[in-house]
């Protein structure tokens, strides 16, 4: 997809809606992590002697559990931590100090 978005902005791409094609993407990558894996792991860690059916049932309970534990952690980090507050101090540099190698940063500079 990289290299078509690539082209696709230089206008050799054919004038596809990368945009949209990127949300799909996510979207089928989210699938993948949050249901569809989980799901094949819990699935092949059941005992076989159960039927496909049992099998099947309590993979999908497990993923469900899964499922729902994942969005409990990311709701819930959403909820406290959307927003950040670092201390951020702008420094001006001259050219004259960027060309003599002034533009150097120590430890001491930070303020915590």
């Amino acid at each position: 997809m990289v290299p078509l978005d690539i082209s696709n902005s230089r206008g050799l791409g054919g004038g596809i809606d990368m945009y949209f094609w990127w949300q799909i993407i996510v979207i089928i990558d989210f699938a993948f992590i949050t249901l569809l894996i989980p799901f094949g792991i819990i699935f092949y860690r059941t005992d076989e002697n159960k039927s496909m059916r049992q099998r099947a049932s309590s993979a999908g309970i497990g993923t469900l559990v899964s499922f729902a534990v994942f969005c409990i952690f990311f709701f819930t980090s959403y909820v406290f931590w959307k927003e950040i507050g670092l201390p951020l101090e702008l420094k001006a540099l001259t050219s004259s100090q960027l060309q003599s190698g002034g533009a150097t940063m120590s430890l001491t500079d930070i303020k915590a």
